[in-house]
């Protein structure tokens, strides 16, 4: 039996993807400096050819209106993904899956914005 290749790793992508909003990063530090885009896999399917993971990606910022601005330029970012390319990966679909929300962090110094993607990326061949 042949394998096919692997898939494109969706957080290395949306990393790269998302970087021109602020500072990326795939695990929330213990201590948080606003702006940051903490980015995190959080499940998907596949349909053997095409991978379509589902990401969190949580906006911080030092007010509400920061976390909210930033999190409205990362969905404007994904998307406007497809049919771009990033590093032999091809995105042909991506929709919001729950739009950007606040979501209390408990640290008066942080504020978070939580929104969910889905994002449809081919194998590199």
């Amino acid at each position: 039996m042949e394998l096919l290749s692997p898939f494109p790793d969706i957080e290395d992508f949306a990393l790269a993807l998302l970087e021109s909003a602020g500072p990326t990063a795939l695990a929330t530090p213990e201590v948080i400096a606003p702006p940051l885009v903490v980015i995190r896999r959080t499940g998907g399917s596949d349909d053997a050819i095409t991978d379509i993971p589902r990401i969190q990606v949580d906006c911080y910022g030092a007010t509400r209106r920061q976390a909210a601005d930033l999190a409205e330029q990362c969905r404007q970012l994904v998307i406007a993904s497809p049919a771009t390319g990033f590093d032999h990966t091809s995105i042909d679909q991506s929709w919001t899956e729950s739009a950007p929300v606040f979501v209390p962090y408990g640290d008066p110094a942080s504020q978070r914005c939580t929104a969910t993607y889905r994002l449809a990326l081919r194998r590199v061949r």
